[in-house]
């Protein structure tokens, strides 16, 4: 069963299935979807859940911890009872994460119990494994991830937040300015350049498949999937880099009439199933 994330009709349905879910799994914040942040629903979904007694997860595969030490659950301040990490926790290194309560978790690993005693996992433990399970560099790389996360103790995140927002706010400030029709929409220290308008999520204008490629052969790498990240190796003078080299792009695409010019007229929005077969 698939709801719409943030609508009051999702939290009714589950409401109205309550009898027949054994979970509920959203994404707090959605890498494709940043400026969607819907703390009071959450909170709903949470007090929901937790009356209903359905597990509720957290998917924080990308998001990771970059909201805040303590992850989306700390930043919306909302306590789940599984949640999932990804490549943030092994500093960029494959890793896959479930973390959770004990009543959950203790099904897998039998619970807490010792080695070298007469002491015994009090249930019979789950076999799991994988490529991104148990590998001891993955491993040593999380543990010097996470201690250095807690040490920080919310700078480390508040610092790369508030450079990303600087940024976004300086791309958008051009875009506005010059009349393109793009915008950098930004969430913590993840941000992702999208076309301004109706048909964006229809399809993908040629244009932005020529900035991306022309990023990647100016030196800013944009992965397939267009999602855009800060990491605490960035410094200020990477930042300053990648803004102009955006401009540049867009500068070079609008002199072969890939974007209108300042004082060419905007284009004529056509109707939206235009477009569709």
């Amino acid at each position: 069963m698939i709801g719409h994330y943030g609508k009051a009709e999702s939290l009714e349905v589950i409401r109205q299935h309550r009898h027949e879910l054994a979970a509920v799994l959203v994404e707090p914040v959605q890498s494709r979807l940043l400026n969607l942040a819907p703390k009071e629903f959450l909170h709903e979904l949470r007090a929901l859940t937790h009356s209903e007694d359905i597990i509720l997860i957290f998917d924080e595969v990308i998001m990771g911890f970059r909201a805040a030490p303590g992850g989306a659950q700390e930043y919306f301040g909302i306590e789940a009872d599984i949640a999932t990490y990804g490549k943030a926790v092994g500093g960029g290194m494959a890793i896959g994460v479930v973390a959770g309560k004990a009543r959950y978790m203790d099904r897998i690993d039998g619970g807490t119990w010792n080695y070298g005693d007469e002491s015994y996992p009090e249930t019979e433990p789950t076999y799991f494994a994988g490529t991104f399970c148990k590998h001891p560099l993955a491993m040593s790389a999380a543990k010097a991830v996470l201690l250095h996360i807690k040490e920080q103790g919310g700078a480390l995140q508040a610092k790369l937040n508030d450079s990303t927002a600087q940024l976004a706010q300086a791309l958008n400030h051009y875009f506005q300015t010059e009349g393109i029709m793009l915008r950098a929409d930004q969430f913590s220290s993840i941000f992702r350049i999208e076309f301004q308008s109706m048909f964006s999520e229809l399809y993908l204008p040629i244009e932005m498949d020529l900035l991306f490629y022309l990023l990647i052969h100016k030196g800013v790498y944009v992965w397939e999937g267009r999602v855009c990240f800060l990491s605490a190796a960035h410094t200020d003078e990477d930042i300053e880099r990648i803004i102009t080299v955006v401009k540049e792009s867009v500068e070079e695409l609008r002199s072969v009439g890939y974007f209108p010019s300042k004082t060419s007229p905007k284009p004529v929005a056509q109707k939206k199933n235009a477009l569709i077969p």
